[in-house]
């Protein structure tokens, strides 16, 4: 069966490039009935390292580096990971980031070393049946495909799926998708050159054994996750009022960002050094004690504080760069105003 299967997918799978493939940085350019092989984009050059990535039923997973002078291949045997078991697989390829060089825009002389992130990334899935590489749609035992010319109207619910069964208990859902891999791709197939035509995906889990339970939003055409729920976030985690007002921790969001926490509520700024910098980070948070902004980086240094019942205009700063000191318009550089029985000034 193997042997009359062959080359009736082969001829449908390679007529399509691959089915399912969202990127045309990496075209497929050889495919028989255990191998496939990517061709790297012509902007590319002979320079890039690419990683392939591909996850397969029950956490099966594979992933390989690939140098400039080595052909990008994928076969069903003769894996580190073991013979690639019949099923759906889906796979990702991506240029790994470059060491270049960069400096400071405003003239600091020292170059530092930079990241330069990856520039192609495509992904495509495939599926494997009694041994063949086989586009998803050429399957032996799956049901005729049909084509709907017209609009179609489901008056109950609607299962897709590997998994779906004979009689599906669907209680209140009007539509299910239900297997082990789930994503919803949105692929807009606009083609003149002012039309948008950017394509997007909805994934739900990695599909990489011990990965991920998540909700995430991904731009399919740049290869990026723009948007991630993680499972197990608490009630309220992120929420959007009928205003715009954003609440972190609350579903009662009282101005534009309203963060609440059971102790010390706190953002961070964090500068990572993929920019070629020195990494840096600093805190701004406060509690019962005091608001604070916090040197992370050094110590944990707290060099600004207040406290909690501070008077008003203890520290006012005008346009003019004045700075008053419980005093709201000040008439000097620096203008003091003290209370009764306080000294204005004192040094130890």
């Amino acid at each position: 069966m193997k042997t009359l299967l062959a080359p009736i997918l082969l001829g449908m799978v390679t007529s399509t490039s691959l089915a399912y493939a969202n990127s045309d940085e990496f075209s497929p350019t050889q495919l028989n009935e255990s191998v496939i092989a990517w061709e790297k984009p012509a902007t590319m050059g002979g320079v890039a390292t690419v990683q392939l990535t591909v996850t397969g039923p029950d956490g099966w997973y594979y992933r390989r580096q690939f140098s400039a002078d080595q052909a990008i291949t994928f076969t069903t045997n003769d894996n580190p990971a073991g013979d690639a078991p019949d099923g759906h697989y889906q796979y990702e390829l991506k240029t790994l980031p470059a060491i270049s060089a960069n400096k400071r825009l405003d003239g600091e002389p020292a170059w530092q070393p930079q990241l330069t992130p990856a520039t192609d990334k495509s992904s495509g899935a495939f599926q494997i049946k009694q041994g063949v590489i086989a586009s998803k749609a050429v399957i032996e035992d799956e049901p005729q495909k049909q084509t709907i010319a017209e609009n179609l109207i489901v008056s109950g619910s609607l299962c897709a799926g590997f998994d779906c069964a004979t009689g599906e208990s669907f209680g209140s859902d009007t539509l299910r998708l239900k297997e082990n891999n789930l994503r919803i791709h949105f692929d807009d197939t606009s083609s003149g050159a002012s039309f948008p035509a950017n394509d997007w995906r909805i994934i739900i889990n990695d599909s990489a054994n011990g990965g991920s339970n998540k909700f995430a939003i991904e731009d399919s055409t740049a290869g990026t996750t723009l948007f991630t729920l993680s499972a197990g976030a608490p009630a309220d985690a992120f929420f959007m009022n009928n205003s715009g007002n954003i609440g972190l921790g609350t579903a009662t969001p009282a101005v534009n960002l309203h963060i609440v926490k059971g102790n010390t509520p706190t953002l961070r700024l964090e500068q990572d050094g993929n920019g070629g910098f020195a990494p840096q980070t600093w805190d701004v948070a406060g509690n019962e004690s005091n608001f604070f902004v916090r040197d992370t980086t050094n110590g944990n240094a707290l060099p600004f504080r207040i406290k909690p019942g501070a008077p008003m205009n203890s520290l006012v700063i005008d346009a003019q760069g004045e700075v008053g000191i419980g005093i709201e318009n000040a008439t000097a550089k620096l203008h003091v105003k003290a209370g009764a029985g306080q000294a204005k000034f004192r040094v130890e």
